[in-house]
């Protein structure tokens, strides 16, 4: 059996936020884009294995919405998936050069997961993460000040697990 953790990273402007977004949906999640996704296959170390990454990512305006999807293979235990919102946090906001503000449990949509802000240069971000069942989610939005609330808004909201 194999498990998948996208991570969805987002920059974006005001029009962004107020224009149509597509809803895509994938095999393990579904979510709105602000254009169709274009996708890439890939491997990626997580958890110490290569596994088999597709990258769905859409572009407009400058503003980028990405959403990765990692395959784990079954050997992960489900006390690595409990481990998975703090492990996947950190490792977002260290790759990305972040500086983490806060840190909180949220729940959205019946998804109970941790939540942390942080700054990169002159924009603000949040990153959700959370499990569903054996599949460990990711989610970032990353703006102005001005925007970031409302795309957060959009981001989280729109995000549904499969």
């Amino acid at each position: 059996m194999k498990r998948a953790i996208p991570a969805i990273l987002i920059l974006a402007s005001a029009a962004l936020v107020q224009a149509a977004w597509v809803n895509y949906k994938a095999p393990s999640f579904s979510m709105d884009f602000p254009t169709t996704p274009t996708t890439q296959e890939m491997n990626t170390p997580v958890q110490g294995v290569s596994v088999k990454t597709r990258t769905y990512s859409a572009q407009v305006n400058g503003s980028l919405c990405l959403v990765t999807c990692s395959e784990l293979p079954s050997s992960v235990s489900s006390k690595d998936m409990g481990n998975f919102s703090k492990s996947y946090i950190d490792s977002f906001v260290r790759s990305a050069k972040a500086t983490e503000t806060s840190r909180k449990t949220i729940f959205i949509h019946g998804y109970s997961g941790q939540e942390a802000r942080f700054k990169i240069g002159n924009k603000v971000g949040s990153v959700w993460s959370f499990p569903s069942g054996r599949i460990g989610y990711g989610i970032a939005v990353l703006s102005t000040a001005k925007d970031f609330e409302a795309m957060r808004s959009k981001a989280f909201n729109s995000f549904h697990a499969r």
